[in-house]
């Protein structure tokens, strides 16, 4: 219409297409990305996601929380964090076996006593218990106890990578989330002009007014 009443020229036209353009291809892109994104949860979760409707009940906190909250709330949830604690427990452990072969050790043989043809002897008596001292193994039991100490270190070292990647994730996401609520304040303008806009072009009065405008101008020259 303003076209028509001479208030734009064929280049305010073109430049106004493009932006249209550029919506339109941000809308094919945002399909793709959902297309994507719902490949990607149906191999994580193991479940047809290509037709069921997503429910969005994330809930985003109206403001940035506490980085140690957070990093207390991730040591009870991550799972990879949880996983690399229990490495380290379960190397601690191994540690402690090794270091229990320098002491003595008792056992019970009762397969060889319950195996016996005959009424039971001292020999059998004697053989149901037996003992060991580690007298001749302590090159052994050291090497034994020198890799449990490794494995041990490395487990920790395993554990706190984990955990700075957590707290790295953690303050990316923050960050993000900051932007993200400062580029929210900027959409909410934009669509209150973009609707102020398209409801002043939507109004026949207006173009009406203009175009009349345009005409008095021409008859005045």
């Amino acid at each position: 219409v303003r076209l028509d009443a001479g208030l734009f020229g064929p280049l305010d036209v073109a430049l106004s297409e493009a932006p249209a353009a550029q919506t339109s291809a941000g809308l094919i892109q945002a399909r793709t990305r959902v297309l994507t994104g719902r490949s990607v949860l149906g191999f994580l979760t193991a479940a047809p996601m290509a037709d069921r409707p997503l429910n969005d009940s994330l809930s985003v906190p109206s403001q940035a929380q506490d980085l140690d909250a957070l990093l207390a709330e991730a040591e009870s949830r991550r799972q990879d964090l949880e996983a690399a604690a229990r490495r380290v427990d379960a190397a601690g452990l191994d540690v402690q076996s090794a270091y229990g072969q320098y002491f003595p050790s008792v056992s019970l043989n009762l397969q060889y006593f319950l195996q016996r043809g005959t009424d039971p002897t001292n020999l059998h008596w004697a053989t149901l218990i037996q003992a060991s001292l580690p007298l001749f193994s302590a090159g052994i039991i050291e090497a034994d106890v020198r890799t449990a100490l490794s494995r041990l270190r490395q487990a920790k070292l395993d554990y706190s990578r984990v955990r700075r990647e957590v707290r790295r994730d953690i303050e990316v996401a923050m960050e993000n989330l900051r932007a993200s609520f400062e580029r929210t304040e900027r959409f909410r303008v934009q669509v209150r002009s973009a609707g102020d806009a398209l409801e002043q072009a939507d109004d026949p009065a207006i173009a009406v007014g203009d175009r009349w405008q345009v005409e008095e101008h021409r008859d005045d020259g």
